[in-house]
């Protein structure tokens, strides 16, 4: 399930999917899709906030789905993301759990990520023989090209300090939220015309296109003999074929 609650004039949309880890699966990403056009068209609205419920913000995808599904869940996901660059709302994800996967294409597609100090964040697709199709274009909004490709070739967990480091956090929160109610007192002293064009301006036009794009590479990639079984393994706690130890030479028993 995905909450949009409205307090005066911002907007909290709570990710609270019921699915593990606060995967989104082909309902909760429809569902996640249309509470963020709701709050871009409320014209009360001065700024959109993404929490979550439970000790993940996001893991993108549910495996499960995907391996059963067609693309519906993916295009959904991938408007919201959308949808949260075009908007002429100010968007900021106030992250409280880990952030995985699919997860970071929320966060790189919001104006402003305020995270607490013990979130960690990483790109695992490649674990289970994903490619992160979708949430490239997002995530090269915020980051430098090989900063992506260390996330997304290394699987390793960033800590909020090196997160914000490279940019994909952009200020640090402590348990009192003080960072997020001090965000949010600055947006309402700035103009909503003005943030509005300065959104538009500052995102490419090619945006959109990129991310069709990414779309035909998902369906192509997903069409992969096999691929949806190795998905739907894993999904059920078994590892998939390509895992593999590393030894080192060094500690082999040559004997």
């Amino acid at each position: 399930m995905v909450d949009y609650k409205k307090n005066a004039t911002v907007v909290e949309i709570r990710l609270a999917t019921g699915v593990l880890d606060n995967a989104l699966n082909p309902a909760a990403a429809v569902q996640f899709d249309a509470c963020i056009l709701r709050a871009s068209e409320d014209p009360d609205c001065r700024a959109v906030v993404i929490a979550s419920e439970g000790p993940k913000f996001c893991t993108g995808m549910d495996l499960m789905s995907a391996s059963q599904s067609g693309q519906s869940g993916a295009r959904a996901f991938a408007s919201s993301l959308l949808r949260i660059c075009q908007s002429p709302k100010v968007f900021i994800a106030h992250v409280e759990g880990d952030v995985i996967a699919g997860g970071l294409g929320i966060i790189a597609a919001c104006d402003i990520v305020i995270a607490h100090r013990d979130v960690r964040v990483a790109l695992t697709e490649t674990l289970v023989g994903m490619v992160p199709h979708v949430i490239s274009p997002f995530l090269l909004r915020r980051l430098t090209p090989a900063a992506v490709a260390c996330l997304a070739l290394s699987s390793r967990h960033l800590t909020a300090e090196e997160a914000l480091r490279q940019g994909l956090i952009d200020e640090i929160d402590d348990a009192d939220c003080t960072a997020l109610r001090r965000q949010l007192d600055r947006l309402h002293r700035s103009s909503p015309c003005a943030l509005a064009r300065t959104k538009r301006m500052l995102n490419g036009a090619d945006l959109s296109a990129q991310v069709e794009a990414a779309l035909t590479e998902l369906e192509e990639w997903m069409a992969q003999p096999g691929l949806r079984e190795e998905l739907q393994n894993f999904a059920n706690g078994f590892s998939p074929s390509w895992f593999r130890k590393y030894r080192p030479e060094s500690s082999r028993d040559d004997s």
